[in-house]
């Protein structure tokens, strides 16, 4: 049977496990990618480029050229738009089942199977979910009793349980790197899971969501694989990609320091090539973990600080831990000369500028952070973020359905975030992000002349700033860099013949698409 996944904006590990564990089980996948140059959702918004360069009519062309039995979309919030209006295109043109899995349809699946080129809906983890749907499909079988889909037909809505979480996650295949390597460039960085899931439920992130869901069949919070099955990937996919850096994504690192000694000892023998990890200031335990990542090849741990007012990083945003502990744990790095991002929200309900400056002292004192990352608060659908919000701010029935229709900004942008609120908080986004390039020195000096203040005066032209910012960090910033070279890459695929991406591969239905996109984009309103 023959899979089609479709994506856009970045590589999918979702998609990787989905694609090796069908592979295993005798079915042949594919991919459909549109890389959504200048507006990957992601970090870069060029509106005027991202026209120029746009190629959702290669991505439909990819899909009618491979023929599939199945068209399956792995969806975020701020894709979701994008995805409809290329089922809708897929169902003018054949006549296939669509699924939509991923976070934004496993978080309001009412609303996602509701659409007209919908025709089923993944909740939760799909390898043993789609592993049963292939086999009906394959088989001519008529199914609407498997765990974690949700299916539609005549109108009628079939909503399953979902099943019980994968238990051994060392069990699956290693991930499909092939399916992306024709439109990723894989060699410039390798992008790993260790483990799936996050042992905190923070209030605006889906994995919690995802974890109180898994907790009602027995899941766990956390299921990490061992040292061995990782080490063994990362070793088959050095020889095969020749990659230079790993990339680490999971939510935190580890959860053990055991784990992540053992790791670091073997790693450094083993792999040797630098990486990236993110965790959370509880886990940075020691100096003799600091140093074991260090030395193994840790160029920059990703630290969630999100907010520095103790009452609302517990009661808004569940993390529930104090400055002491954040003082800690950015000491524990400091001490040891482990280069660290901290991760802030600029726009929680509650959130003063008071905050912000007490934020700004603390960051001026900083010498190894190589950059503060302040986003947006976006309010994400069926989370807990978003319930207190409709309570604090008494968001309206139309706001709340913009936000389960994907239509909210990302956090790399505006996210949730508007009017007289955004104005406030975009001064300090502008001022943490400029802070990345600062000396210690300087950054004391601005603080307590209060620079920031001459930032209020026209604060959406400095915003503009944040694009200056954002290149110089390309002197300093392998994963920065890296993202430089691969929008190289991209763009020169544009001009390759033989490449999917070429500017003309999809010309015949160019038309069609624009069309059919800005007749969505003219009735969702302004986004």
């Amino acid at each position: 049977m023959k899979i089609l996944f479709v994506a856009t904006g970045w590589e999918n590990i979702s998609i990787e496990y989905l694609s090796s564990y069908l592979k295993a089980r005798g079915h042949q996948t594919g991919l459909a990618y549109d890389q959504a140059l200048f507006d990957d959702k992601n970090y870069v918004c060029i509106p005027w480029l991202y026209r120029l360069l746009d190629q959702k009519e290669n991505c439909l062309r990819q899909i009618i050229d491979f023929q599939p039995d199945l068209v399956a979309f792995s969806v975020m919030s701020v894709t979701f738009q994008w995805a409809l209006g290329m089922a809708e295109l897929v169902k003018k043109h054949l006549d296939v089942p669509i699924i939509f899995g991923g976070a934004h349809p496993s978080s309001v699946p009412e609303v996602v199977i509701k659409k007209d080129a919908v025709d089923m809906v993944c909740l939760g983890e799909g390898e043993e979910a789609m592993t049963d749907l292939c086999k009906a499909l394959e088989k001519k079988e008529v199914r609407y009793d498997i765990p974690n889909i949700w299916f539609k037909k005549d109108g009628q809505v079939y909503r399953n349980e979902r099943r019980p979480q994968i238990g051994d996650i060392n069990t699956l295949p290693f991930l499909d790197k092939e399916l992306f390597s024709r439109h990723i460039p894989i060699k410039n960085y390798y992008v790993a899971v260790i483990a799936r899931g996050c042992p905190y439920q923070c209030s605006y992130c889906y994995v919690s969501h995802d974890t109180k869901e898994a907790k009602k069949t027995g899941g766990r919070a956390v299921r990490e694989r061992t040292v061995d099955n990782v080490l063994e990937e990362l070793k088959c996919m050095k020889e095969k990609f020749r990659y230079r850096w790993i990339d680490f994504r999971n939510s935190v690192f580890s959860t053990s320091p055991e784990w992540t000694t053992e790791f670091c000892r073997r790693y450094k023998e083993e792999i040797n090539v630098p990486f990236r990890i993110f965790s959370h200031p509880k886990l940075i335990w020691n100096d003799t973990v600091a140093i074991a990542l260090r030395e193994a090849g840790c160029f920059a741990v990703q630290v969630g600080l999100e907010s520095f007012d103790e009452d609302l990083r517990k009661n808004v945003l569940n993390r529930n831990m104090t400055n002491e502990e954040i003082f800690r744990a950015v000491d524990i790095l400091e001490r040891n000369r482990l280069s660290y991002s901290l991760d802030y929200i600029l726009g929680i309900p509650g959130q003063t500028e008071e905050e912000c400056i007490r934020a700004a002292e603390f960051f001026s004192k900083l010498h190894y952070c190589h950059r503060i990352s302040p986003f947006m608060c976006q309010y994400l659908p069926g989370l807990d973020l978003l319930n207190h919000s409709r309570k604090k701010e008494s968001l309206s029935v139309q706001e709340i359905d913009r936000i389960n229709e994907g239509l909210h900004g990302n956090y790399m942008s505006g996210g949730s975030v508007v009017d007289e609120k955004y104005d406030t908080f975009i001064v300090y986004k502008i001022f943490f992000r400029s802070m990345s390039f600062m000396p210690p020195w300087l950054k004391k000096m601005l603080v307590k002349r209060k620079v920031y203040i001459f930032l209020k005066m026209a604060p959406r032209f400095f915003a503009s700033l944040i694009k200056l910012f954002d290149l110089l960090i390309l002197i300093k910033d392998l994963d920065a860099r890296t993202y430089f070279y691969n929008y190289c890459w991209w763009f020169f695929r544009r001009f390759d013949p033989r490449h999917p991406s070429f500017w003309f591969y999809g010309r015949k239905y160019r038309s069609e698409v624009h069309k059919h996109f800005r007749t969505k984009i003219a009735s969702a309103g302004s986004c």
